[in-house]
């Protein structure tokens, strides 16, 4: 799967599970135009927490690529996308 993005986006969610697990990704542009991705991962019912990593992205381009890796990386660990919600602004 290839994920292409609208050059308007202004934000990106997905999820993912597999039995307990869960992986979550968003992804919002600020009011500089930088784009910043949030991993968030653990498991369900258990009381040690999520995992949180962040990062600052330049562009559409390269959060299109990073978000690329991540749907394939996923998909091979056997993860079902359960949510995914693309949002634009009008053109």
């Amino acid at each position: 799967m290839t994920l292409h993005l609208p050059a308007q986006l202004t934000e990106y969610c997905a999820r993912w599970e597999r039995g307990e697990r869960f992986f979550l990704v968003h992804l919002a542009r600020d009011l500089l135009d930088d784009w910043h991705l949030t991993q968030t991962w653990g498991q369900s019912g258990t009381s040690r927490g999520a995992q949180v990593r962040r990062r600052v992205l330049r562009n559409l381009d390269e959060a299109t690529r990073v978000l690329n890796e991540i749907h394939a990386r996923r998909a091979q660990s056997g993860d079902q996308l359960q949510l995914e919600q693309i949002e634009s602004a009008e053109p």
